[in-house]
Formats: structure tokens, C-alpha cells, sequence
């Protein structure tokens, strides 16, 4: 049984890192854990853009389609930057609504 990742996840690890890396610095992590609302709604809005927030919604519902593999690179870059946003319970509630649909 191989389980290496495929060269599609290992980019898409590595576009997720930077990505966060790059929106989610540690000052702007603390800040938001201080914060009321702690979701910027910039970045968050990026974060959709990227498709990151439809990352195992089908295609046909504008997700990219992907598998829980790479949801879980997702997350696992996401828990590198200690991101304050709810990327995992998103994901969920967008991959439920899409399977209603």
C-alpha cells in the first residue's frame, strides 16, 4: 500500500503553508484570540477565494472537488499557523450542504 502523497497534494500543502504563513502571523493570530470576532474577514474571504473553504465540496457546487486527504493537509497547515478561524467546522458545513443540494 503506498502512501506517499500524490505531487497534487504535496503542491497543495505547500501553497496552503505559505498562504497562511504569509495571512497569519503570529501578531495578527494573537490579536484575533483577544479580539470579540476574532474571524478578519479579509483573510477569510482570501481563504475562500484560494477555494480552501470548499476544498472536499464537489466541483459541480464550486468546491475544488478534493478528498478528505487533502482537507487534512489543509488543517494540518492551518494548525502550524494556530489559525483562529473555523476552517474545519466550514468545511463540514459547506460539504453537508452541498450533499442536501
Amino acid at each position: 500500500m503506498n502512501i506517499d502523497l500524490t505531487p497534487d497534494q504535496k503542491e497543495l500543502a505547500a501553497a496552503a503553508r505559505e498562504f497562511l504563513r504569509a495571512e497569519y502571523p503570529a501578531s495578527r493570530v494573537r490579536s484575533a484570540w483577544d479580539a470579540d470576532c476574532a474571524v478578519d474577514r479579509a483573510a477569510w474571504a482570501r481563504l475562500a477565494e484560494i477555494g480552501f473553504l470548499g476544498v472536499v465540496v464537489p466541483e459541480r457546487f464550486g468546491g475544488l472537488g478534493r478528498s478528505d486527504v487533502e482537507l487534512a493537509l489543509l488543517l494540518e497547515e492551518a494548525g502550524r499557523v494556530a489559525l483562529p478561524d473555523p476552517l474545519l467546522e466550514t468545511a463540514v458545513a459547506a460539504l453537508t450542504i452541498a450533499d442536501m443540494g
